[in-house]
């Protein structure tokens, strides 16, 4: 403020050299060149004084506020960098469980190449009852188990409306179709103890054949939609993890900052 006040001085002193101003000043009671601008302008020279002195006034308010509001936001900093540390292990264990839920699904490949070999030899003929009963049992145990554990992990997991249809519609058509394995396992069984004639057997391998099928075919698509799902979502927490193994490293940081200081 006083240093525009010199300024004002230098300037209005410097403007009174003109005749006519030295008319009016003589013409206010002969004051000097400084008083006659001072009373002439007072108000809008005072209205710059404050203006400057509001300026110098808020930038140190300013300056005392941010220096108030540094422990809230360093608070407010460790409090999320707290949450990450106690949300990690939560979203660590989602990711492995989905990593778990993608190795289900990708055993499937091997149990449906079993189906269709099923399928084709029923279309062949007598060849069907050749088969060993044994092979099928077990992929029709794998596949229940398969299904089972995909409903599980769905369920533990929720994920979008769809995607989680075709994850448990997938655990669905596992089950459903290793007892159709199973019911097909049985039927041969029966045949070749002499239970049942040839064309009863016959006549049920043409009912299971068209069912199979389409079980397989359909666990196919639910389980490739699945997959996608679970890759996209998958991808999804790992940025998240990343992004709270930075926070935590950075808390680490100012922690050894703060004892070094």
């Amino acid at each position: 403020a006083a240093m525009v006040a010199l300024l004002l001085w230098y300037w209005l002193n410097g403007s009174c050299e003109n005749p006519s101003r030295r008319l009016a000043m003589k013409q206010a009671g002969g004051v000097g060149c400084f008083e006659f601008w001072l009373n002439r302008y007072q108000s809008g020279i005072a209205g710059l004084l404050a203006i400057a002195g509001a300026m110098i006034a808020g930038r140190y308010a300013l300056r005392a506020a941010m220096i108030a509001a540094a422990p809230v936001v360093k608070q407010l900093e460790l409090s999320r960098q707290q949450t990450a540390i106690s949300a990690l292990p939560i979203l660590l264990s989602v990711k492995q469980s989905m990593v778990a839920e993608q190795d289900e699904l990708m055993k499937i490949d091997s149990e449906r190449k079993i189906i269709k070999e099923i399928v084709d030899l029923m279309r062949v003929g007598d060849d069907i009852f050749r088969i060993e009963l044994d092979l099928i049992r077990n992929s029709a145990t794998r596949l229940q188990a398969i299904g089972e554990s995909i409903g599980t992990l769905c369920a533990k997991n929720p994920l979008a409306k769809e995607a989680d249809e075709a994850r448990s519609f997938t655990g669905y058509l596992c089950v459903n179709t290793s007892k159709l394995m199973i019911e097909f396992v049985d039927m041969l069984d029966q045949f070749r103890s002499g239970r049942i004639e040839i064309d009863t057997a016959k006549t049920r391998l043409r009912e299971l054949s068209p069912r199979l099928e389409v079980g397989n075919k359909q666990i196919y698509e639910n389980a490739g939609l699945a997959l996608q799902a679970l890759e996209h979502n998958g991808a999804r927490i790992a940025r998240q993890v990343a992004t709270m193994h930075r926070q935590i490293a950075a808390l680490d940081v100012d922690s050894t900052h703060d004892k070094a200081v």
